[in-house]
């Protein structure tokens, strides 16, 4: 498990790809749920775990394959808590990664990331990032 450093202006950099992607519709590959997660970390650790990822696919199967070639597993919540200390909701922090569970997809949850009482996920289709409220996500993994 890691224990990852945030940036000083980790806030900022946060605030940051939120403006940036908050208006990107969703697309496998490029910004769905595992990576818009996996930038969120990336931004405020600089620790790009998902690098061998991004691009690499562009349908929901492709996904799976990913996870499975990449991380050795087809569980998105496996790939996360085998990096990050997961913690019960209720201690969910600003930057830190909520999931809910889901079959979505087929897959086991669907990730946001934390901003006080309010998490961003990434919807499918045009929307961009959506705000759901975070104590009604089913767990969190802390970052840093």
């Amino acid at each position: 498990m890691e224990k990852l450093k945030r940036f000083a202006d980790w806030r900022t950099r946060l605030n940051a790809v939120i403006n940036e992607r908050r208006n990107t519709p969703f697309e496998w590959g490029q910004h769905d749920c595992a990576l818009w997660a996996a930038v969120a970390v990336n931004a405020m650790t600089g620790d790009d775990f998902a690098k061998d990822a991004i691009g690499s696919y562009t349908t929901e199967i492709g996904a799976y394959k990913c996870l499975s070639k990449i991380y050795g597993t087809d569980s998105l919540k496996e790939v996360f808590s085998s990096r990050f200390e997961e913690v019960h909701i209720s201690s969910a922090r600003p930057g830190d990664l909520v999931y809910k569970n889901s079959n979505l997809f087929g897959f086991d949850c669907i990730l946001g990331v934390a901003y006080g009482t309010h998490s961003f996920f990434i919807n499918e289709g045009e929307e961009g990032l959506v705000e759901l409220p975070t104590l009604i996500q089913d767990g969190c993994f802390r970052i840093g």
